[in-house]
């Protein structure tokens, strides 16, 4: 795991600069996985990154909370960062394994990049 997140960690700044490759089908995903949400929703994403595309950020207007996750503390605080300065107050940011995550709280919803649970 350590190597994983030495990985990540150190390309936090270049990832978080990069822009999303394919801009219009990430927009027709969030589209389609607006209609899933509403504002009494809460939702988990893991694999959250920096917030440059990430889900989370892009639904945090439509839904009441989400948490989001991934392995890397750089990565978190970068998150962390972007949502405070757009004035994201309903995402939380936390630096967890999926398995570890799960062994703490379990939330009705979950999303990845290419996956959507909703119980």
């Amino acid at each position: 795991m350590v190597k994983r997140v030495d990985f990540w960690d150190s390309r936090a700044e270049s990832y978080a600069k990069s822009p999303i490759r394919d801009e219009e089908t990430y927009q027709e995903k969030l589209e389609v996985t607006h209609g899933y949400f509403n504002f009494d929703s809460q939702v988990f994403e893991f694999g959250c990154g920096t917030g440059t595309g990430t889900t989370a950020m892009n639904h945090a207007p439509f839904i009441g909370k989400i948490v989001a996750t991934d392995i890397s503390p750089k990565m978190i605080e970068i998150a962390k960062q972007k949502a405070k300065d757009a004035g994201i107050d309903n995402v939380e940011f936390q630096c967890a394994t999926l398995e570890n995550f799960f062994r703490r709280q379990m939330l009705p919803s979950m999303w990845s990049w290419l996956t959507i649970y909703c119980t």
